[in-house]
């Protein structure tokens, strides 16, 4: 009997010795690693949060594709305009967890680059010079990106269009407007595509007025392996809704304001 006591009594002794060093371990790290552990503890809780609130918020993004001749770099206001009113289509369909926005590639064709570098000073010398690698490099940015799968409502410039059709044939790529209409709708540019100068929206949300009325607009085929049905579903609902077209013209609107 006197041995299980003093067996218990040792082994007591040795637990607390061994809390004792914990306990002092554990004061030198708070004394050292304080605000550390705190700072730690509260972006692990604030990343919880956040991860839960994600995860709870199913929201849905829209990335509209502009590539043409219309830049924004000195006027980024005019980009932050048209992104809210193309996220007024997207609310309209799916609600206020839908946000929607333009990636744009600034594009010019031969035509265009012939005539901005015909322009001439006072002096009579040349004003502008394009950038022609640049030109080449937003081109092959804009191939690359189309394939994707992040984005299938394209705005094309005409010649942007032209050589998406002939580079890829017409039933490759683009989706046809009967698909998406039940019938090709009477006004627009051909089967695949309307002029954004001609549909309702243009006519009726200024801010898009700041892209050229010719640019053609259509919707890319789905992407096998790159894109859930749901969210391609999700973008076709949307297109059908931006390139509904309008009863009367742009410069009509434009002569009753």
């Amino acid at each position: 009997m006197g041995e299980k006591i003093k067996e218990e009594k040792l082994q007591a002794e040795e637990i607390s010795t061994k809390n004792s060093k914990f306990l002092s371990w554990l004061d030198n790290f708070w004394y050292h690693y304080k605000w550390h552990t705190i700072v730690t503890v509260f972006i692990v809780i604030i990343l919880g949060v956040s991860t839960v609130q994600a995860c709870n918020t199913k929201r849905s993004d829209i990335i509209f594709t502009y590539a043409g001749p219309k830049e924004f770099v000195t006027a980024p206001e005019e980009k932050i305009a048209i992104n809210s009113a193309l996220s007024d289509v997207s609310k309209k369909i799916y609600g206020d967890k839908s946000n929607a926005s333009v990636n744009t590639f600034l594009i010019y064709s031969k035509e265009q680059i012939k005539e901005i570098e015909s322009e001439l000073d006072e002096n009579g010398k040349q004003k502008y010079v394009v950038d022609t690698a640049f030109n080449t490099s937003e081109m092959n940015s804009f191939d690359e990106f189309s394939k994707s799968g992040a984005s299938f409502i394209l705005l094309l410039d005409p010649s942007v269009y032209q050589r998406l059709i002939s580079q890829s044939g017409e039933s490759e790529r683009l989706v046809e407007l009967s698909a998406i209409y039940g019938d090709t709708p009477k006004g627009a540019f051909d089967k695949y595509s309307v002029r954004l100068g001609d549909t309702k929206i243009y006519q009726t949300v200024p801010e898009l007025r700041a892209l050229p009325e010719d640019t053609i607009v259509c919707l890319h085929g789905k992407l096998i392996l790159s894109t859930k049905q749901k969210d391609y579903d999700m973008q076709t609902q949307v297109f059908k809704e931006f390139a509904e077209l309008g009863n009367v013209t742009a410069s009509q609107t434009d002569a009753a304001e």
